[in-house]
């Protein structure tokens, strides 16, 4: 899969918080089966192997159908089981460190948890994934980007759209 021909118009983020008691595998399946296009895994409470077990299982069905894989925060996980992607939010590495790390070999999205976040330096933005709103419901993570919720449900700034007002 060419990482320049990534189709993020259905995105996936996991999140066990949500599941319900579901495997991710299973909702990650089922996803897929209804469009899904790309599928961020994000585990924040686990040891390093069960993320890295977790994303080879995820990894290994996402292969059959090209629906790439990305990482949510963890560089050295994305690289061990060779994900297309890694995501960083505003405490995780650096871009430019973890650029060293990674090179070529996978795309970098980073979080920008404020529009002030997003504008603040214009060439980490240039060198990163494509911005994308990330809740489609008022949240207290919305609440607390800075971005009105309006905004979060047009799809702001995602590829194609365009740029909505602010209230």
């Amino acid at each position: 899969m060419k990482l320049q021909h990534i189709d993020y118009s259905l995105y996936l983020v996991t999140d066990r918080g949500l599941a319900r008691g579901r495997a991710t595998l299973d909702i990650v399946k089922a996803a897929v089966q209804g469009g899904v296009t790309c599928v961020q895994l994000r585990e924040k409470d686990c040891s390093t192997l069960e993320f890295i077990e977790q994303a080879l299982a995820i990894k290994n069905f996402l292969r059959a159908g090209g629906v790439p894989l990305i990482i949510n925060d963890r560089v050295d996980v994305a690289l061990a089981v060779e994900a297309e992607g890694v995501h960083l939010g505003q405490t995780d590495m650096p871009l430019d460190m973890a650029k060293k790390i990674v090179g070529d070999s996978m795309i970098i999205g980073i979080s920008a948890e404020s529009i002030e976040d997003a504008a603040h330096d214009r060439s980490i933005i240039d060198d990163a994934a494509p911005i994308g709103a990330s809740s489609m419901m008022s949240s207290a993570d919305t609440m607390r980007s800075g971005l009105p919720t309006s905004c979060a449900s047009q799809g702001c700034a995602a590829p194609g759209r365009r740029r909505c007002e602010t209230e």
